[in-house]
């Protein structure tokens, strides 16, 4: 099995494992990476919360770890994200038709699955490093780095012109541009766009409300 990071789309942000969102709702799951899509879609003031999908781990010496998770507000996100979309869309638009048809796919697809928070998991490939076998506290460690990756994302995404045409050439340059760690920096424009054997430079558009984990909803619970 993958090791994989999940999105998804919630009401209120989680105080612990077990206080479960009313609306869970699967957005995308993507193989030993973290797309530059979900840190776009989570730079709305992320911060941690308790994951859902995993309760706790422990170290090889059995001392507990705590285990959040990403969380941002989804309306910032997905603006951030329309805002990327519509400029990238310019500076593909003669070479690369399969993007900008998924791109559309993408936005219609958040369109129509939206909540108030996006929920990043980031469990399973934080527990590839081999940190998380001594250290009690590497996943919180993990998660709060990961955060300031997606704020810094979003911060990207925000410096880009409104101006179209600028924004577009800004958009072109910083893909280009070196040394901009956890930017825009790498991303690939041609066919390999969302290859998964590159993908630590994927964009991140393979969306679906049917992931691997799917956490219950605090009535399912109730009900349970």
């Amino acid at each position: 099995m993958a090791n994989r990071s999940y999105l998804y789309a919630i009401d209120r942000i989680p105080t612990s494992h077990d206080d479960r969102p009313e609306i869970i709702i699967g957005l995308s799951e993507w193989p030993y990476a973290i797309p530059r899509s979900y840190r776009i879609l989570a730079s709305g003031n992320p911060v941690s919360c308790p994951s859902l999908i995993v309760e706790g781990a422990e170290t090889r010496s059995g001392l507990p770890s705590k285990v959040p998770a990403v969380v941002g507000e989804f309306e910032i996100g997905f603006r951030r994200f329309q805002k990327f979309s519509r400029l990238l869309r310019l500076v593909v638009k003669e070479s690369n038709p399969d993007l900008l048809e998924r791109l559309d796919e993408t936005e219609r697809f958040l369109s129509e699955n939206q909540a108030r928070y996006v929920l990043m998991e980031t469990f399973e490939l934080d527990d590839m490093d081999d940190g998380a076998a001594d250290d009690p506290h590497h996943f919180e460690r993990n998660v709060a780095i990961e955060a300031e990756n997606c704020a810094h994302v979003g911060a990207a995404v925000d410096r880009l012109s409104d101006i179209d045409s600028l924004g577009a050439t800004q958009l072109e340059s910083a893909v280009k541009a070196t040394g901009n760690a956890w930017g825009l920096d790498g991303l690939r424009l041609d066919h390999t766009f969302d290859n998964i054997e590159l993908s630590d430079d994927a964009i991140g558009l393979e969306f679906s409300t049917v992931l691997y984990y799917r956490p219950a909803t605090r009535s399912e619970s109730d009900a349970q």
